[in-house]
């Protein structure tokens, strides 16, 4: 499963952005394999969004697969039906979940129950996969590694984008600075986390006001 880049390696980081650049390139060239093919995957939307319900449903068929979206109103789930009951239903289903939403908790109770693997497309704390398409963009468009990369992230940084942007430069061993004013600095928990993460990978990670 994907909920947070905290609980991946800067090697598996890097091997998720090769392999996205790489079915880039396939897409263009309209070659196979199909990787996804005869699978069936659900895409659990509580907040909804244009691009990230886009994004998924094509890279499921461009892999060969098949996407059923659930909103909110097309389903039971939270209502008469609890999230660890429909994990284990919709695992029985489907061969991967998509879940964006809320609650972070949420995202793992999926991930707990469904006995297949659970992908986090937002929630309040992380959005991983946003992340890893803003480091296979980084990585497309400057001629450095990703540990050579200054990167600044400037405005409300308590947020789920700053957070991930954090998580994935710490682990990527990227110099990172979040500017924004005292006030609206990430939790300091996670920050204190990270620079340990980043001393190991060679990294920085530092608050600007």
């Amino acid at each position: 499963s994907l909920l947070t880049l905290k609980d991946h390696s800067p090697q598996e980081i890097q091997s998720l952005i090769s392999l996205a650049m790489m079915l880039k390139r396939k897409k263009k060239q309209r070659m196979g394999p199909h990787l996804l093919e005869g699978k069936n995957i659900v895409l659990l939307f509580e907040k909804t969004s244009t691009r990230t319900r886009c994004a998924f449903e094509v890279a499921v068929r461009d892999e060969g697969g098949h996407a059923t979206f659930l909103g909110m109103k097309d389903s039971q789930i939270g209502k008469k039906e609890s999230i660890e009951d429909t994990a284990k239903v919709l695992g029985r289903y489907y061969d991967g979940i998509q879940f964006r939403g809320f609650a972070h908790s949420t995202v793992e109770k999926l991930a707990c129950h469904a006995g297949v693997p659970v992908w986090n497309g937002l929630t309040d704390d992380y959005h991983p996969t946003q992340i890893l398409a803003d480091f296979m963009t980084i990585s497309e468009k400057l001629n450095k590694p990703l540990h050579q990369v200054s990167f600044a992230y400037v405005g409300d940084a308590r947020n789920n984008m700053a957070n991930s942007l954090m998580i994935g430069a710490a682990k990527m061993g990227m110099d990172f600075r979040a500017v924004a004013p005292a006030s609206l600095f990430p939790e300091g928990k996670l920050v204190e986390e990270m620079k340990k993460v980043a001393a190991q990978t060679g990294g920085s990670i530092r608050l600007e006001e």
